[in-house]
């Protein structure tokens, strides 16, 4: 019997997927070197990292963003883009 898929739930994955080395915040630590490095992407850019796994749309991407709280900032050169930090790995 085949199990039928829910969309939904598969994107959401993919997205919490994408973000487990992210954060929505710069972190530094307590010797004062980053913890993260900035990655900031537009929306349309984080729908095609995503692509070749699921097909995911801008309401997908904008529910995620607005619910783990990260929100919108500007470029060097002045595009407006997520604010997204990569987590580096821990310093030994």
């Amino acid at each position: 019997m085949e199990q039928k898929i829910n969309k939904d739930q598969v994107r959401r994955e993919a997205l919490q997927t994408y973000f487990l080395d992210k954060s929505s915040t710069c972190k530094e630590r307590k010797d004062g070197e980053p913890t993260v490095v900035p990655c900031f992407r537009t929306t349309q850019e984080l729908i095609d990292e995503l692509s070749p796994m699921v097909s995911i749309g801008e309401e997908d991407v904008l529910e995620f963003m607005a619910n783990h709280d990260y929100h919108m900032t500007t470029d060097e050169g002045g595009s407006v883009k997520w604010e997204i930090y990569k987590i580096l790995p821990p310093q030994e």
